[in-house]
């Protein structure tokens, strides 16, 4: 048995809309009693909540972006000192006040198809027929069931913690040992619960769009964090610094006592940024997206959190079922054997990784990590080209790293110097064999490629010794032969298109 939350066409359909305008008005009360009681600006926080109110009305799949998108950086609680009361909670109030009255108002899932072109990147007939075709979100009778019996779980804990305080006073400035702690402890699902409905309703009426929607804001969040963490790290510790013992919180002031709220949110939104980089159909949306990876990834790493380190993995590892499950050759025996696969990934890049790390430290690893990326495209590119180019190539590139060591001890943080410009003269290369396939652009790909390992190994040695030196030599020498043996064999261990393959298939569906 399911529940399908379709306005029935009846009578009591003129009672359900009564219902969900009492919900509007008691969202829209609560959010301007607490707008109105703003510490720092009440008047500009009521006029905010009325305009986002409205546009909530008038574009009701807005609030999926907007809401993940300000989670990260709308709460002033380092300047107001209120606790118990956030900014966040206005924002998801004024979000269902402007939801419910538009389903209230046009007694069906949403108005006018006009609202979904706020986020509708191609306003044509073909999205119009998306809209028409979109399929029905439906919420099961048990899960309704489980939402409903912990809400009230929910609601028995509140009282519980304000009646065991012996009191029932409020005020704006309560304290983690006060009566309604416990209000601010629950109403995070309290709120999300009051937000099921216009997500349901998104979902059943612009399914893409709404998809789209929360995609967009979670990578808009992930962006906001990732520069509020580079900005911390710029003020306290330095961007560098991995030595002292500093762990960043972003703009979330829940950390000032610990806790994950960070370490959520960066694994929960760094999957969408990934789906961004996959269905970038742009370059210039590709080197966003992929900015926007080099970011979030330094942000994850200096939270010095293994709850991170483990969390992203798995997101990501999920992720990509996720995408397989649309692909037709889908089945229990593909999962098995992708998931083995990505474990096997998995644990060779855990073993390379600490290899590379335990002498060579950070500096090492963000260099291996470099010449990874470099090896991707390049073992796909000029795959039809002779095997006899790569014995040339390596003259060239010993040579090419030979003068560039030279280079390296005569001038300061030498080699971090010509590290950079190995890299960027190997990019500038595979790019140029990727767009013209022949013999002597092969060539000159593959010695730059040559010339950035030796001295991604001279980056070791400078940092580490001769110990760090052996470690990422043979991480290195595992890549070279890997990305040399893919030009040899008929399946890559990678697609061809890193881009757009993993989503040529899934597109069909």
């Amino acid at each position: 048995m399911r529940t399908d939350y379709v306005f029935p066409a009846s009578d009591s359909a003129r009672i359900l809309r009564a219902m969900l305008g009492v919900v509007s008005v008691a969202c829209l009360a609560l959010a301007g009693w607490l707008a109105w009681h703003h510490p720092l600006a009440p008047v500009l926080a009521a006029m905010l909540l009325l305009l986002w109110s409205a546009a909530s009305f008038l574009w009701p799949a807005a609030w999926l972006f907007v809401v993940p998108a300000l989670l990260p950086v709308i709460d002033l609680t380092q300047w107001t000192g209120l606790l118990t009361i956030e900014e966040f909670d206005i924002l998801v109030l004024g979000a269902a006040a402007g939801t419910y009255a538009s389903m209230a108002w046009h007694g069906t899932a949403f108005g006018a198809d006009e609202a979904s072109a706020p986020f509708d990147a191609s306003p044509s007939s073909g999205s119009a027929s998306r809209i028409g075709n979109a399929k029905a979100a439906r919420l099961s009778t048990v899960y309704a069931t489980l939402i409903g019996l912990f809400a009230l779980s929910t609601l028995a804990a509140v009282y519980r913690g304000i009646s065991a305080a012996g009191t029932t006073d409020f005020a704006w400035a309560d304290g983690y040992y006060d009566a309604f702690n416990s209000l601010r402890v629950a109403k995070a699902y309290l709120l999300a619960v009051l937000m099921l409905a216009p997500l349901l309703a998104a979902l059943r009426r612009y399914r893409d769009i709404a998809t789209g929607a929360l995609a967009g804001g979670l990578t808009a969040g992930l962006f906001f964090t990732s520069i509020a963490i580079l900005i911390e790290r710029l003020a306290f510790p330095g961007l560098l610094n991995f030595s002292s013992d500093y762990r960043v919180t972003a703009l979330f002031w829940e950390m000032h006592v610990g806790g994950a709220a960070l370490d959520g949110f960066l694994a929960l939104s760094l999957p969408f940024t990934i789906m961004a980089i996959l269905s970038a159909r742009s370059p210039a949306r590709w080197l966003l997206a992929g900015g926007l990876i080099l970011l979030a990834v330094y942000a994850c790493l200096v939270t010095f959190s293994r709850g991170v380190y483990l969390a992203v993995p798995v997101s990501l590892m999920l992720l990509a079922i996720l995408v397989a499950r649309r692909v037709e050759s889908w089945s229990l025996e593909h999962a098995a054997r992708m998931l083995g696969k990505v474990c096997l990934a998995a644990l060779f890049m855990s073993a390379m990784s600490y290899l590379t790390f335990r002498y060579g430290g950070y500096r090492a690893l963000l260099e291996v990590l470099a010449v990874f990326a470099i090896s991707l495209p390049l073992g796909g590119a000029g795959r039809d080209l002779p095997m006899s180019g790569w014995a040339p190539a390596l003259g060239a590139g010993v040579l090419l790293g030979a003068a560039s060591g030279v280079l390296a001890w005569l001038i300061p943080k030498g080699a971090y110097a010509v590290f950079a410009l190995a890299f960027v003269c190997t990019a500038l290369a595979v790019l140029r064999l990727r767009r013209a396939s022949n013999t002597s652009a092969a060539i000159v790909a593959r010695a730059a490629y040559f010339w950035l390992n030796i001295t991604a190994a001279g980056v070791a040695l400078n940092w580490g010794g001769f110990r760090a030196l052996q470690d990422t030599a043979t991480v290195l020498a595992v890549l070279m032969v890997l990305t040399i043996s893919s030009a040899r064999v008929r399946s890559m261990p990678w697609p061809r298109d890193l881009r757009t393959k993993p989503l040529s298939s899934a597109s069909r569906h």
